[in-house]
């Protein structure tokens, strides 16, 4: 859910720290939504700093994940232009 949480923080005003304090390198997707125009500082492997309002543009991106899939979908839905997702699919080798 936190992840989700980072892609709407990018479109929408305000700046907002994301503590995940679980997982450790959770947020290490945040490159890809900055190179669809996100203006995201990654802190450290459990925070990120994000601000808003950016305007997302489409871009090529690859998956590391199923969930930062769901944020790179998320930004994809909000960007202006074409997007394409590579690897979007579940990692098999996992299973």
């Amino acid at each position: 859910m936190s992840i989700a949480i980072v892609t709407a923080d990018a479109v929408r005003r305000g700046v907002i720290l994301m503590h995940e304090k679980m997982f450790e390198s959770r947020l290490f997707f945040v490159d890809k939504l900055v190179s669809m125009g996100a203006r995201i500082v990654l802190c450290d492997p459990h925070r990120a700093l994000v601000i808003g309002p950016s305007r997302l543009h489409g871009s090529s991106v690859d998956s590391p994940d199923i969930r930062a899939g769901m944020a790179i979908v998320l930004a994809a839905l909000a960007a202006e232009g074409e997007s394409t997702i590579h690897n979007i699919g579940p990692n098999r080798s996992r299973l």
